[in-house]
């Protein structure tokens, strides 16, 4: 089981190789954006199942500088991409909608980007690498069955913060590591214009270092992720069993903090049954 929050690349590369036999699949397939999560992801995948990864570049997706970032960093780890042009097929798409906001065709961007690289990872039997962290994930930085639509997403439990300690770790180009994120505005969809929080300060927001921050962000924060909770949501039913909630979240998070307290700890059988109270409350 892999550790809330590790950022051994080891430990997570075999908690990949252990999905690609669980899911007997072939290999993986990545997309190389230029940023520092997608490079991290690669570079992991590289090192999980060597010879048996893709790595795709999609143009149609950020500019000039992304592009060249994206092949830089697969020239560092060695892999082939295979370039895919979105951007013929991403304009009839959006003829279809002339007055639809930015947000909307970012969205159908990420969406159309998502659709390319499972048309790619079928024929293989391969699965796709997504790249968000969980500072994505809480703030609700993601497009819903857009990049959130992969298979693995092997960066899921750990802060923007702790993707940079791995990148570093991992040794990527000075220039991949030099990148800075933008935090985007969340509307109907997570892109638009600059957000009033930063990365650092959403990653100690949910480390739970609150002393650091103003009243007034924390309760920005908060409000962020209580306005996109539905975006975590799996497709509803009839049956609210399969609903899973934000509480819910919460305390599978919580356990699995145990868990790996309890199996380290001298304490060990005092631990586990206090676990077994936990869960079963």
């Amino acid at each position: 089981m892999m550790q809330p929050g590790s950022t051994q690349p080891a430990q997570i590369e075999t908690w990949m190789r252990g999905q690609i036999d669980q899911a007997g699949a072939a290999g993986l397939v990545v997309e190389l954006t230029g940023g520092i999560r997608s490079a991290v992801v690669a570079a992991l995948a590289a090192k999980a199942a060597p010879g048996k990864v893709l790595a795709v570049i999609c143009r149609g997706r950020g500019g000039a500088g992304d592009l060249a970032d994206a092949e830089l960093a697969a020239r560092f780890l060695t892999l082939q991409p295979q370039w895919i042009d979105l951007e013929p097929a991403l304009a009839r798409l959006q003829e279809q909608w002339p007055t639809a906001s930015p947000q909307v065709g970012e969205a159908l961007s990420a969406r159309l980007r998502m659709s390319a690289l499972f048309a790619l990872a079928d024929p293989r039997r391969d699965l796709v690498l997504g790249h968000l962290c969980r500072t994505d994930w809480e703030i609700g930085r993601f497009t819903r069955f857009g990049d959130a639509a992969a298979d693995l997403q092997p960066l899921l439990h750990l802060l923007y913060r702790d993707v940079r300690t791995l990148a570093a770790d991992l040794a990527l180009p000075a220039r991949i590591l030099a990148r800075q994120p933008t935090m985007r505005a969340l509307g109907p969809e997570p892109r638009g214009e600059d957000a009033s929080f930063t990365y650092p300060q959403v990653d100690a927001f949910l480390a739970d270092e609150l002393p650091a921050l103003p009243e007034a962000l924390q309760f920005k924060i908060r409000e962020a992720i209580a306005r996109t909770e539905d975006r975590r949501q799996p497709p509803r039913s009839l049956s609210s069993s399969t609903t899973l909630t934000a509480l819910d979240y919460d305390r599978s998070i919580e356990a699995l903090t145990v868990i790996s307290k309890a199996i380290t700890s001298d304490q060990y059988v005092e631990d586990i049954l206090r676990l077994i109270v936990m869960v079963t409350a």
